[in-house]
């Protein structure tokens, strides 16, 4: 597996840069390179997600922008020998060549994670960035076991961002799909900006909610009724009805250990316009629903090599 290394702009062919912090310390002490290795280098131009982040800004629950770190499409990868190496600085210069196919997945799916307790979001940051998530939004609940203050989201964030980062790395992706923690009041300025998309909340009690309108035929149909597969073939066609082309996004919304409130599904019925979606009749654990779901959805639109 060529090692990978992901660079905080855009690259072109011929160019040398110097690579250091955490990245340049793992290439050169840990896996200890030499000038004339070959590795990747994945670059973000940062477009879309940066102006999104402008208008976002002043709504951050910690401080930066929920979009900090660059628009989830806007990057390429390419083949870079290794030109010099400074371990005590820890430091590695290298030269960029080819341009290499994406490994990226077309259709966009983000998760939104309630809130869970110890180490559970991590695993659920680090396996859904290996199955090909845009990003991931963790959110407090009102069930939710654990509490995060104001004063330690920082923190957490940043350890959260470095396990997608290791992650992405892992898997060969050529992004690390960007992590946010917002609160409830958040939410629609994000979803906003994310621009089409299709928002499913999966939720064990869906057989209880009234009957709403289809996203797609405008008929009415008991939320409860529908599977995750209904659930998408309802919804727009990525593409479908959009003058600028854009490609609809899907938003997978995961309830904490306790689950959701009724207050929480009205919420995202009435306020994000939200499908109750089922995942089958086994109840999943808040740490494996969302991976699941993730790999159902890519799958379902081709992005897994089915």
């Amino acid at each position: 597996m060529m090692p990978r290394v992901f660079w905080p702009g855009p690259l072109q062919p011929g160019q040398s840069v110097t690579v250091g912090g955490d990245d340049g310390h793992h290439f050169a002490r840990v896996l200890r390179v030499r000038p004339g290795e070959v590795v990747a280098v994945a670059a973000s131009t940062g477009a879309a997600g940066d102006a999104a982040g402008r208008r976002l800004a002043a709504d951050s629950a910690v401080g930066d922008s929920p979009f900090a770190g660059g628009s989830p499409f806007s990057s390429g990868v390419y083949l870079a020998e290794v030109e010099a190496v400074d371990p005590r600085e820890g430091e590695v210069r290298i030269r960029v060549g080819q341009p290499l196919p994406s490994r990226e997945a077309t259709h966009r799916v983000y998760v939104v994670q309630g809130l869970a307790k110890g180490d559970k979001i991590e695993l659920i940051v680090q396996k859904c960035t290996e199955v090909g998530v845009a990003g991931i939004v963790v959110t407090p609940a009102e069930r939710s076991v654990a509490r995060l203050p104001a004063d330690r989201a920082s923190q957490r964030l940043e350890r959260w961002r470095k396990v997608a980062r290791e992650a992405a790395a892992q898997a060969q992706r050529d992004r690390v799909p960007e992590v946010w923690f917002l609160e409830t009041g958040q939410l629609a300025g994000w979803l906003e900006a994310l621009g089409r998309r299709q928002v499913l909340l999966l939720d064990e009690a869906a057989a209880g909610w009234p009957a709403v309108p289809s996203v797609r035929e405008g008929d009415a149909y008991p939320r409860g009724a529908l599977g995750l597969r209904a659930a998408l073939r309802r919804c727009p066609e990525p593409g479908d009805g959009a003058a600028s082309g854009e490609a609809a996004a899907t938003v997978l919304v995961v309830g904490p250990e306790g689950g959701w409130t009724d207050a929480e599904r009205r919420l995202w019925q009435d306020q994000f316009g939200a499908v109750a979606v089922s995942l089958g009749p086994r109840i999943l654990r808040t740490e494996t629903a969302g991976v699941v779901a993730a790999s159902a959805v890519l799958y379902e639109y081709g992005e897994l090599g089915g």
